[in-house]
Formats: C-alpha cells, structure tokens, sequence
C-alpha cells in the first residue's frame, strides 16, 4: 500500500511539473469547476484541482482534491486529502480525512482518523469520527461524537458531543456543554479554567497547566540586536528580490507574464495547486532518494523546488503591484510589491501568515504558467 500511494505521489507531481498533455484531470482542472457525478465510481486514486470542486460519485481509493471551495456529498474508500478556501464533507470518508482550509465543516462520516488545519473547523451534530481528531485551529467545534481521543490547539474549543479518550488542549478558552462526555482525562494548557457547564461529564482528571513564562534577559539589548539585525535582511532580501525580479522581466518576458496572468486570472486555483505541491514534492524527493538509482532525479526535483520558493514572492507581488498600479512600468510595479511584501512579513502574527501564503499562491501559479508555456510550445511543435 505505501508503495502504491509512492508511486502515485511520483506521478501526480510528474504532470505536475512536467504537464502531460494527455492527463484528463489536469484539463478538467483549467476548466475552473470539476465535478464528478454521482453515477459515476472511480477504481483507484483520483485527483481534482479546480476553483470550485464537487465529489458526489464514489472513489475506490484515495482522493486528492484542492479547490477554492470543495464539496464531498460521495464516498471515498480510502484517505481524503483536501485543500481549499471552504471545505465541506457531508459524505462518508471509510479511512482518515486530512484537511487544511480556512472553513472546514463535516457533517458526514470519518471511519479513520480526522487531522484538520482551518480559520474554523467543525463537526456538526450529524458529523461522526470513528478514530481520533487532531486539529489546528482559531475555534474548532465537535457537535458530533469522536470515538477516540482530541489533540488540538485553538483560541477557543467547544465540545458538544461524547470523546471516547483523553483531550489534550493547548487553548484560550475550553467549553464543555451540558451534551459533552468525555471518557478519559482533560489535559489543557492554558490560563484560565475549562468551563463546564452542567450536565457535561469527564471520566478521567482534569488536569490545567499554566503556559510557560518566558522570560529574556536584558530584553532592551536584544531587541535592538533583533531590530538592526531584521532590517539588515530586510533590505538585502528587497535588493536581491528586486535585482531577480528585472532580469526575469528582462529576460523571460513570457514566462513571468505566463504564470502573473495565472495568478490574476485563477488565484483560487494557483492556490490549491500551490498547497499540494507544497506537501507532495519533498515526499517524492525522499520516494526517489531511499530507491538510490531515483536520487539524480530527487536533487533535481529539489533544485527546481527551491528556486520555485524564492521566486514565488517576486510572481505574487509584480502581480499586486501591477494591481496598485496598472499603467506604471513593470518594475516600478515589482518595487512596490516586494516593499509592501517587506513591509507586511515584518508584522508580528501577521507576517508568518503571509509569507505562507505568498508561497501557496506562488508555487501554484508557477506550476500552471509553466504548464501552459509547456502545452503551447508543444501545439507549435517547438519541443
């Protein structure tokens, strides 16, 4: 079974990068929306990538799927790993679901194990988990009941519904309504008391832990050190970005305008693809590394992979300052994109969230233009 999911992953990031002109679901992907009926049974994986996203028939296997918004009214028979902006699962999941989007609403059935990344993540009182919730996120809610334990960190948790194992909760504030069953120990991390409400139940001890206190010495010092020190960078990452971003415009011209038209025309889309590629590409590296003859192929993967990285802000903020500023010459565009972007990963909390996004969008849109440069030359046949 690992080897067949290796191979897939291999393939899938093949077409990716390579863009195959025969592959179906990398067309139905430029479609914008890609559907699968509900009459219709898929024998082993199936991969979708579209602005919008809907699975209603069966897959024999595991899907992969990313999407602006996606919604599962069908059944997969194996491991859904889905991305998107809104993900909603109303059908049934027979293994584990792994999801990462700013909403994440189940209202169906996960036999496995549910692992969830999200603004928003929850289970409504129709939703059930057969195995254990790992889960990320500012306010996640189980309404519905999770056969094994909850290990979740979030600004705020409600549990509504029974936990057949422990919770374990890095949290800004735990309820738990008169509806919750918790069947072993409640274990927080966090300042203030769970509040639980009457009628709620905790089999086990319930246990709170203070946060831990960092305290750094001669913090004055060593904010100035960190102060100069990231302003330092600052400007040389600005001077180096600028300097590649005037010679990719000088000296690729259709390329950059390939993949800043695909980010400006298909950002939902750049962005799915981004996260996958994000995720799959170092597993297939490693795939290709332990089977020794792959390993000239995994250091290219991971060459081109890097350099995809760093050039994903100069893609993304050419595209946003030619939006600022849409009759000025490209590279006063791209000078006032890589400054607001300067500007914004600097902010605290606000600046991590942005330079993932910056490669989620970018790595996508990287991939797609590149795809479509692929496809033309060869409809001209010049490859």
């Amino acid at each position: 079974m690992l080897m067949k999911k290796l191979v897939f992953l291999i393939c899938l990031l093949a077409a990716l990068f390579v863009s195959l002109p025969g592959l179906s679901l990398a067309q139905e992907a430029q479609q914008g929306e890609v559907v699968l009926p509900a009459d219709r049974i898929i024998e082993g994986n199936y991969f979708a990538v579209g602005n919008s996203v809907v699975l209603m028939g069966t897959v024999n296997g595991d899907a992969y799927v990313a999407g602006g918004n996606v919604l599962v009214q069908g059944t997969v028979n194996g491991d859904l790993l889905v991305a998107g902006g809104t993900v909603t699962v109303t059908g049934r999941v027979s293994e584990d679901l792994r999801v990462a989007a700013g909403q994440v609403v189940v209202t169906g059935e996960v036999v496995g194990n549910m692992t969830a990344v999200g603004g928003t993540v929850t289970l409504t009182d129709s939703a059930r988990v057969g195995d254990g919730l790992v889960a990320a996120s500012g306010i996640l809610s189980t309404l519905g009941p999770v056969g094994r334990g909850i290990d979740t960190a979030a600004a705020q948790i409600t549990i509504a519904n029974s936990v057949g194992g422990n919770v374990s909760a890095v949290v800004g504030r735990l309820i738990l309504t008169p509806g919750a069953n918790v069947a072993g120990n409640l274990t927080l991390v966090s300042n203030v008391d769970a509040q639980i409400q009457p009628g709620a139940q905790v089999g086990g001890t319930i246990t709170r832990n203070q946060p831990p206190q960092v305290e750094v010495p001669e913090a004055q010092e060593v904010a100035r050190v960190v102060t100069r020190t990231a302003l330092t960078i600052l400007v040389i990452d600005l001077v180096a970005s600028l300097v590649l971003g005037l010679l990719l415009i000088w000296l690729w011209p259709v390329l950059t305008q390939a993949v800043v038209g695909t980010l400006s025309q298909q950002p939902w889309l750049s962005l799915g693809v981004g996260i996958l590629v994000f995720i799959l590409l170092p597993a297939t590296v490693i795939g290709l590394a332990v089977t020794i003859v792959g390993i000239p192929l995994a250091l290219i993967l991971m060459t081109l992979y890097l350099i995809a990285l760093y050039l994903t802000k100069v893609f993304v903020f050419l595209t946003i300052g030619e939006l600022i500023l849409p009759n000025a010459a490209r590279g006063w565009a791209l000078l006032l994109g890589l400054v607001i972007y300067e500007i914004l990963a600097i902010i605290p909390f606000l600046g991590p969230i942005i330079i993932i996004l910056t490669l989620l969008f970018g790595l996508g849109a990287i991939v797609l233009g590149d795809k479509n440069i692929y496809t033309r030359l060869r409809k001209e046949k010049l490859i």
